[in-house]
């Protein structure tokens, strides 16, 4: 892949990622997360198990950027402490997520 061609596929993510927090974001805002929480479960463990364990490392990767935010206010102070404290547990080692 050239340099130009690596640039144009990390727009293109980045632009699906964006829609798709939207979109999530969207949902979530009509107050069923645990409804929506339940059928994501359902979906993603009808996924190929590596794509499932991508899935959870990716989710490790957001809480460590997420943990080192300087932008919280009462909102969401205990999203970014959750992801302070995973991220912690990852360094620690405690949750390693091999890709088999």
């Amino acid at each position: 892949m050239t340099e130009q061609e690596l640039l144009e596929y990390n727009e293109e993510v980045k632009g699906k990622v964006t829609q798709l927090v939207y979109d999530l974001t969207k949902l979530l805002n009509s107050n069923s997360e645990k409804v929506i929480a339940q059928h994501f479960c359902e979906a993603l463990l009808h996924d190929h198990r590596t794509l499932q364990q991508y899935f959870w490392n990716m989710v490790q990767d957001v809480a460590k950027s997420y943990s080192t935010t300087e932008y919280y206010d009462a909102r969401n102070e205990a999203s970014v402490n959750f992801c302070k404290h995973l991220t912690a547990m990852v360094k620690k080692g405690d949750c390693y997520l091999p890709i088999i």
